[in-house]
């Protein structure tokens, strides 16, 4: 089954009474489709997260199986968008929930870097329909506290399959 991050204890009050095994998914990544598609007894939603509660293992396991099929038509749609945020300088350990909480939406693709130090960086990029949708997902990136270090922000477009632009929205912190 997919794994889950860490409960803060607010979203275990979230989590009560919804069955003997619960799947947390980030609401704003998978939108409104996603609840019709899990089929759960019972859910809840916070700003953050849908909570799905299910009575058994095996329909919690089927549910699993159908949000990862929902999340890889999301990803290949996102693939596809116009307009791409590209986040660079995640250091490779570092868990990227918060990018999919800040971006409210997954990443579509990514790799790794490996710096004259040897240290691996993470590079994850997000797809967007316009410039704007960019820049805010931008803004709330920034205003995360895992944002810093080496990490930068750009904006990748490629207009009408030609030639790849990229802009600079983010300078790229020093250490």
């Amino acid at each position: 089954m997919t794994k889950q991050p860490r409960i803060k204890p607010e979203e275990a009050e979230m989590m009560e009474g919804l069955g003997l095994v619960v799947i947390q998914a980030v609401r704003k990544a998978f939108g409104p489709g996603v609840i019709p598609i899990m089929a759960a007894a019972a859910f809840r939603e916070n700003d953050d997260y849908y909570f799905f509660g299910f009575d058994t293992p095996a329909a919690a396991r089927a549910a699993d199986e159908r949000i990862n099929g929902f999340r890889a038509e999301i990803l290949a749609a996102n693939s596809g968008k116009p307009h791409t945020l590209m986040v660079v300088g995640i250091p490779e350990k570092q868990n990227t929930r918060w990018l999919t909480l800040a971006t409210g939406t997954f990443d579509h693709d990514g790799y790794h870097m490996v710096m004259e130090n040897g240290k691996k960086l993470a590079v994850l990029l997000f797809g967007f329909d316009s410039v704007e949708e960019v820049e805010a997902a931008a803004d709330r990136v920034r205003a995360r506290p895992q944002f810093g270090g080496k990490m930068g922000l750009f904006h990748l477009l490629r207009p009408d399959g030609g030639e790849l632009n990229m802009r600079k929205l983010e300078a790229i912190k020093n250490e």
